[in-house]
């Protein structure tokens, strides 16, 4: 079974994560992407990371898309470079660029992308998801109908030993989930505290010099 939980950023941090990706004309999940990436470079004392991010993406290129369902979902790399001397507000300026820099490419495998260089494919050993679609109770018994389209059943099954998946509500909501396979339950609490309070001090002082 998975090793799991559950944490939330206050209702201030939460408000200022907002504010702070309006300020800089980026998105919250620029902001939760850069906060991981920042940590996971701390976390493993490198001065980079590499990991996976969910985008959903309906390509306008393809013909018809706009006639198919489906949330077009792929997984695809993340970068993040700790640079010397910049802010968490840079870090997510670069993030928000990078994000817009790959959307003509979100459709390529990740599996293609890992074989491509694979010396770095052990890197690609977390994955975040930030969910902005309207989930809402699906899945739980309570709500068997989305967006007009009756749910029998929903599963999720993520290829990374470590999970994060990050909700967007009136408190950000944070699950973790890690293969007991790869991380002990000591290290999976570990590391979801070590996240919250992380991405709380980078949203305390956004124009401050990021410490990894």
């Amino acid at each position: 079974a998975l090793i799991e939980h559950h944490r939330s950023l206050s209702p201030d941090h939460s408000a200022a994560l907002v504010a702070l990706a309006r300020n800089l004309h980026a998105t919250p999940s620029s902001v939760l992407h850069a906060a991981w990436g920042l940590f996971a470079a701390k976390y493993t004392g490198e001065n980079e990371a590499l990991f996976s991010s969910i985008v959903a993406n309906r390509p306008q290129s393809l013909p018809g898309v706009e006639r198919m369902m489906g949330l077009f979902i792929n997984a695809v790399p993340v970068r993040i470079s700790a640079t010397t001397g910049a802010t968490f507000a840079d870090h997510i300026q670069t993030m928000q660029a990078q994000t817009l820099a790959r959307a003509d490419h979100e459709f390529l495998p990740l599996a293609q992308i890992i074989g491509a260089m694979p010396h770095v494919s052990a890197a690609f050993d977390s994955l975040l998801i930030v969910q902005n679609y309207p989930l809402g109770n699906v899945g739980t018994g309570e709500t068997d109908e989305l967006l007009g389209v009756k749910v029998r059943e929903f599963k999720e099954q993520a290829h990374a030993p470590l999970t994060v998946t990050a909700t967007l509500e009136t408190k950000v909501a944070l699950h973790f989930a890690a293969l007991p396979d790869e991380y002990d339950p000591a290290m999976a609490h570990q590391i979801a505290d070590g996240f919250v309070d992380f991405l709380s001090r980078l949203l305390d002082a956004p124009n401050a010099p990021v410490s990894t």
